[in-house]
C-alpha cells in the first residue's frame, strides 16, 4: 500500500467500522425496546460467530511457522518493544503526540460514560430515551461518514502542517460542543451540540494515527500503535475517576465542562508540533544541502 496511502486508509477503515455501527445501532434499538440485556447478548454472540468465521474465511494460508527448536517468540516481542520504546524517545514529536492522546483518553472518559446522563436530564419528546440514544448514535455515525469522507478529500495526510491544522480545528470544536452541550439549557441546543459533537469528535482518531505513522518505520509501527493505544487508556485510568467524582460532587455540566478544558494541551502539543517539526525538518534538509554544496 506504501505510507503515501495509509493515511488514507486510516480515514477509510474509519468509515467503514462506523457503516457496521451503524447497522449494530439499528439491531440494538430494536432489541432493547424489548429489553436493555439483549443488544448485549446479541453483539457477544455475534462476535462468537463472527471469530468462527473468520477462521475459515480469512486463513493464514501463506504462513510458515518457525520450527520449533529455531522459535525466539518472547525474545523478538522484547526486542520490538524496547525498539519502539526507543523510537519514541528519540523522537520529539512522538512522545508529543502520546501525551495528546492521553489528555484525549481522559475527555473521552468523562464524555463516553457520562454523555447520557446528561441528556436524560431533559425531557424528551415523542420517543422513549433508549429510541432517542439510538436514533443519535445512528445520525452522528451518518455524519461521521460523510465528514470523514470530507477530510478524505481535501485534506493531505502526507503533510504533517496540513494534518496538525486539521486537528487543530477539530479539537476547538470538539471542545466548544462540549461546552455548549455541558450548559443547553433545553433539548434542541442539546442535541444540536452532542449531533455535531459526535462526529468532530470521531475524526481526531485516524488523523492523528495518519500524522504518527508518518514518523515511525515498518518493524516498529505496530509496537508503536500499541504504545499509544496505551496512553490513551492511561489517559481514561486516571481521568475517568476524577470527572466521575466532580460529577458525582457537583454536577454534570461542570464535569462536561472540566472535561472539555482537559483538551487544552492536546490543542497546545498540535499547535507547537505541526509547525514546529516542519521547521525541524526544513533545517534538517538545509544543512544536507549546505554539506552536499561544501563536498
Amino acid at each position: 500500500m506504501g505510507e503515501e496511502n495509509a493515511g488514507r486508509a486510516f480515514l477509510r477503515g474509519s468509515q467503514f467500522g462506523n457503516a457496521g455501527a451503524l447497522v449494530g445501532i439499528g439491531i440494538s434499538v430494536l432489541l432493547g425496546s424489548v429489553a436493555l440485556n439483549l443488544p448485549i447478548v446479541f453483539g457477544g454472540v455475534a462476535m462468537i460467530v463472527f471469530a468462527v468465521l473468520l477462521a475459515f474465511i480469512m486463513p493464514e494460508t501463506s504462513f510458515k511457522p518457525t520450527p520449533r527448536e529455531q522459535r525466539t517468540t518472547f525474545q523478538h516481542i522484547g526486542h520490538t518493544f524496547r525498539k519502539g520504546v526507543a523510537l519514541v524517545h528519540r523522537r520529539r514529536i512522538l512522545v508529543m503526540l502520546l501525551i495528546a492522546a492521553a489528555f484525549f483518553g481522559a475527555f473521552s472518559e468523562g464524555f463516553d460514560r457520562l454523555w447520557t446522563p446528561r441528556l436524560l436530564e431533559f425531557t424528551m419528546p415523542y420517543f422513549e430515551p433508549v429510541v432517542w440514544i439510538g436514533m443519535i448514535g445512528a445520525v452522528s455515525l451518518l455524519f461521521n461518514i460523510i465528514a470523514t469522507e470530507f477530510v478524505n478529500r481535501r485534506v493531505d495526510t502526507n503533510n504533517q502542517v496540513v494534518v496538525a491544522r486539521a486537528l487543530q480545528i477539530i479539537l476547538a470544536l470538539v471542545m466548544a460542543l462540549m461546552v455548549m452541550y455541558a450548559l443547553a439549557w433545553d433539548f434542541g441546543i442539546a442535541l444540536f451540540a452532542i449531533l455535531a459533537l459526535k462526529p468532530v469528535r470521531g475524526m481526531n482518531y485516524p488523523l492523528a494515527t495518519a500524522w504518527m505513522n508518518q514518523h515511525v518505520e515498518s518493524p516498529v509501527r505496530a509496537t508503536v500503535f500499541s504504545i499509544r493505544n496505551q496512553a490513551d487508556a492511561f489517559g481514561q485510568m486516571l481521568g475517568g475517576p476524577v470527572l466521575g467524582a466532580i460529577a458525582t460532587l457537583v454536577s454534570l455540566r461542570v464535569e462536561m465542562i472540566v472535561a472539555a478544558l482537559l483538551l487544552a494541551p492536546a490543542l497546545y502539543v498540535y499547535s507547537r508540533n505541526g509547525v514546529g517539526n516542519m521547521r525541524e525538518k526544513m533545517e534538517i534538509r538545509e544543512i544536507g544541502e549546505t554539506r552536499e554544496i561544501a563536498d
